[in-house]
């Protein structure tokens, strides 16, 4: 990614955030049901790893991307991205999201 660079995302699917429980599905945006680091459960998370001139790298604070369809990154880097969940409840979740970033030329 590049800072400031404009770019269209489309983000879809559908997870389940405990197997065991039925009404526990989340699309991108999240659900309310429970919120972990003050964001809703399910939610795409987005940070950005930066490498300095030295070399020496770190990530971006953790930012939501949920349903965006425009965003312009704060920085330069490689982006990872995550599921909003509990680190101990990552294992009961199923299902998958589909996140496509087409760059502005």
């Amino acid at each position: 990614m590049k800072a400031e660079q404009s770019c269209k995302l489309n983000i879809t699917g559908e997870i389940s955030l405990d197997k065991t429980l039925p009404n526990w599905t989340s699309t991108p945006s999240g659900i309310s049901i429970r919120y972990a680091s003050g964001q809703p459960l399910g939610l795409i998370l987005g940070r950005i790893l930066t490498t300095a001139p030295d070399g020496n790298q770190r990530f971006s604070p953790t930012f939501p991307l949920g349903r965006l369809e425009a965003w312009n990154p704060s920085s330069s880097g490689e982006l990872y991205l995550r599921i909003n969940d509990r680190y101990a409840d990552l294992a009961n979740n199923t299902g998958d999201y589909s996140v496509t970033i087409f760059l502005a030329k």
